[in-house]
Formats: C-alpha cells, structure tokens, sequence
C-alpha cells in the first residue's frame, strides 16, 4: 500500500465518522411515518409568550409557556408560601385565565397573602438580558365618592424584598420559542407589605415601575389593582399567621 493510498483511507475513514451519525439520525427519522416530510419548510410558531413586551403580531396569540409558569409559581411558593399563589389565581379567574399584567407587559400579579396583621403582594418583573436601575412604587389610593370630611390620604406600601432568579438554559429556551428574540437571562421578584389596618375600605391600588435608560430617558409601566379586600373570601380561613 502506497503512502498516498494509506492517507486517503485515513481521510475517508475520519470523514464516514464524522458523517455517520447524521446519516443515522436522517434514516430513523425517515423511518417516523408521523414526521414532518424533509421537503416541507419548517413550521411557523403562533405563540407568543403572554409576558413579552413586543406589539403583538398579526395572527400570533398569547400563550402561557409551560415552563415559566412553572418556574414562576415555584419561585413566589418559596418566598411567599403556595397559598399567596393560589390567591394570586384566583384573583385572576383561574390557572387556565392570563395573568395579570402591567399595561406595557413588564410585571405581572404573582403572589397574594392576606393575614390577621398585614397584606403582602408579590410582583415578578420579567427582565430581558440585562436590567437598568428601576424603582418600584406601590399605592393605595382613597376612594374618589368618599366626602371631602372624610378622604384618606394615599397609603404607600413597603417595598420587603427584591431578589434576581435567573433563568436555565431549557427555560430561556422556551421563552425564546415563545416569540423573545432576545431571551431573557432573569426576573426580579419584589414583595410589598403594608398593615392589616385600613384594608377594609374598597380602594384601588397602583404599582407603578419607572425604568431608568440614560440620558435623561426614563420608562414607566403601571398596573392598577382591583381592590385587594375583596380576595378575602377568596383565602382560606386558616391562612392567618403573619410571615
């Protein structure tokens, strides 16, 4: 055997090596009677991610991806306890009903506790790949038909808690088949608090977040809740002990 014949069977063998797995995988899948045939384009996604801030494109809808919602109520159930969940579901009509979002889609209503002291709220700001200063800001407003003698003044919650969970690769990836071009690497979980005392006026309450973008840009999102008093029949009775 000649030194040329000898290098080109090297080379034949290296290239079948490197080809043959490929070739196993096209033959396995051309053996599916259920797959796709290998000359049809590949198939266009009408899912949009229900938190994703881009305008909605023509004929998409908005859908909840699995895996975040997973991955969402297991972070609020390890902060807040899985009955601020469940009130936080209910309060919006169901697991199956959208969640409730901010007008620009930028947060979104996670958690709800209603004890014998004080109410918590959680809120999840889902973030794209990076997050610019922010400040978050949650009120109570007094009711519009209450007599000029007798108007509260706006009750300002405490902001408890604001912590970062990032994102693994496999939900990154679902958000991104889920319409994010950018996929998102984290969210920031916030909790607010404010005492028992007063809750049972039927008042609105604003969340209201303001992005700073630089140079002298800032951006605002706002949510307007439902009175929160009314999701005590929603809780169970004997979710009463303060966190």
């Amino acid at each position: 055997m000649t030194r040329e014949t000898r290098n080109n069977l090297i080379f034949l063998s290296i290239i079948t090596a490197l080809l043959l797995p490929g070739m196993v995988i096209l033959f396995i899948k051309k053996l599916d009677p259920q797959a796709r045939k290998m000359y049809l384009p590949d198939p266009v996604s009408d899912r949009i991610g229900y938190m994703d801030p881009e305008e909605l494109p023509p004929g998409k809808r908005r859908m909840i991806p699995p895996k975040a919602a997973a991955w969402a109520r297991n972070v609020v159930t390890e902060s807040m306890g899985a009955d601020a969940v469940a009130l936080a579901v209910a309060l919006r009509g169901g697991a199956s009903a959208m969640p409730v979002m901010s007008e620009r889609l930028l947060f979104e209503l996670v958690g709800l506790r209603v004890t014998s002291t004080q109410v918590e709220v959680g809120v999840l700001l889902w973030n794209r790949r990076v997050v610019p200063p922010f400040e978050m800001t949650m009120t109570t407003l007094p009711l519009a038909s209450e007599p000029n003698d007798a108007i509260q003044a706006p009750v300002d919650w405490r902001l408890e808690a604001s912590k970062d969970y990032e994102f693994d690769q496999h939900l990154r990836n679902e958000l991104g088949a889920y319409g994010f071009r950018l996929q998102p690497r984290y969210a920031t979980l916030l909790t607010f608090k404010r005492p028992i005392v007063g809750f049972e006026a039927e008042q609105p309450t604003d969340l209201r977040l303001t992005v700073d973008e630089g140079q002298g840009r800032r951006d605002v999102d706002t949510l307007r809740l439902p009175a929160l008093n009314a999701t005590r029949s929603l809780a169970p009775a004997t979710k009463s002990s303060s966190r």
